[in-house]
Order: structure tokens, then C-alpha cells, then sequence
């Protein structure tokens, strides 16, 4: 009886260290392998629990083992969201067009040019056919993108105001994936022109979307649309 009790202790001892050193080894394997998905302590190896907030920060500002959650994204060990640059206007487009023009050469279809500068904002536009380019900017030859403004002629022709355009800008709108410039030009002195012109672009994937519309030039309206390809 002395000899069962005391086997039945000693196996009893045993059982308790067996059980507890395995105890042991699956709480170490689950902090070294939890995965963090709510980012509270206990931390993985190459991560510190910060106190304050009872969450695991990287150590010495390194990346750690394991996954973890930052800001609402799942990461990992050394990972890094790579972000695309902005799509943006800015650049020389060309491509062709449908064109409408009544009373005018150009169409059924057309090469369409728009050059867009760094800022995002329209700097110069010409068809192929369609007897029409337009420059944009502060000097006194180039259509003006905002206000109202007297232009002066081309410098190979009539360079002064005479033979230029009054010109009242209605829609002048940049954003970085559309633009929209509608004016109206009223010709001076020797100018008999009179003409309501707009276009517009909007990024549509890799192309530019373009509508353009001319009202006075020719004996009826004047329309263009197409997707421009980047040069």
C-alpha cells in the first residue's frame, strides 16, 4: 500500500512537470506567433509594447517579425505600401478626332494636339485640318485663362491690338484629372471675327477625353470629340 501510494505520487509529480512544461512551450509558441491582429501587448520579437497605449510599436524604429495591423492595413515584416504617382493633365496629347465643321475644311475626322504646362493648365491646342490653333498664357499674343483681356495679333502677322481679340473668358476650370476653358473673342479693329469657343478634357485612363465646340467660325457649329494618347 506504502509502495502504490508513494508510485502513485511520484507519477502524479510527473505528470504535473509534463504537463506544465508543455504548458509552458504553447504559450511561448503562441506569443511568438500571434499574429497581432489587434496590435495589443504581448509584442512578437522585434517589436516593444508601449505602455502608455498597450500597444507593439517597432523597435528602434525598424520592422518586426510577424504580422501586425497599423492604421487599419495589415502589414508584415519590413512591409511598405507602394503608391502609384497621381495621374495628372500635365503633358503633350495627340490623337484623332471626330469632327463636325460646316462651312470649313477639316472632318469627318481630325489630329487634335493639346499641350497641358506643369501647372495642369491648358497651354496650346491645334487641329491638323480644321483651320484652328489657339496659344494660352499672360503674354499679350495668347488667349487669357481667366478674366477678360484685348490680345494682340500673331507677331508674323499684325502684332497689335488692332488685329487681335477681345476676349472674356466664361469657364475656366483645372482640376488635376479635367480641365474646362470656354471664352468668347470678339475681333477688333481689323478683326471681323466673332466666335463662342470651348474645351474641355477629362483623364479617362490612359487617354485624354476631349470636347471641343466653335460656334461663329464657321458657317455652322463646329464639334470635336476623341481620346487623346500621351506623347
Amino acid at each position: 500500500m506504502l509502495f502504490n501510494l508513494k508510485g502513485s505520487n511520484e507519477w502524479r509529480y510527473r505528470w504535473l512537470v509534463l504537463t506544465g512544461a508543455a504548458a509552458l512551450l504553447v504559450s511561448a509558441a503562441c506569443v511568438a506567433g500571434r499574429p497581432l491582429v489587434d496590435g495589443h501587448c504581448p509584442c512578437v520579437s522585434g517589436w516593444v509594447c508601449q505602455e502608455d497605449t498597450n500597444l507593439c510599436v517597432p523597435a528602434n524604429g525598424g520592422g518586426g517579425t510577424g504580422n501586425f495591423i497599423v492604421d487599419g492595413g495589415m502589414g508584415g515584416a519590413g512591409a511598405t505600401a507602394d503608391h502609384p504617382p497621381a495621374a495628372t493633365l500635365t503633358g503633350i496629347w495627340r490623337g484623332t478626332v471626330a469632327v463636325t465643321a460646316p462651312g470649313c475644311a477639316g472632318g469627318p475626322f481630325d489630329t487634335l494636339r493639346v499641350v497641358i504646362d506643369g501647372e495642369g493648365k491648358l497651354s496650346y491646342f491645334s487641329f491638323d485640318g480644321f483651320p484652328r490653333s489657339q496659344a494660352f498664357g499672360a503674354e499679350e499674343t495668347k488667349f487669357p485663362l481667366q478674366g477678360t483681356r484685348d490680345v494682340f495679333g500673331s507677331s508674323g502677322g499684325c502684332p497689335s491690338a488692332a488685329c487681335g481679340y477681345h476676349v472674356s473668358v466664361a469657364t475656366s476650370s483645372f482640376a488635376s484629372d479635367r480641365f474646362a476653358l470656354a471664352y468668347d473673342a470678339v475681333g477688333t479693329a481689323v478683326t471681323s471675327a466673332q466666335f463662342a469657343e470651348t474645351i474641355a478634357g477629362t483623364l479617362d485612363d490612359q487617354h485624354l477625353a476631349i470636347d471641343y465646340s466653335n460656334h461663329g467660325l464657321c458657317s455652322g457649329d463646329v464639334v470635336a470629340q476623341g481620346r487623346l494618347a500621351r506623347e
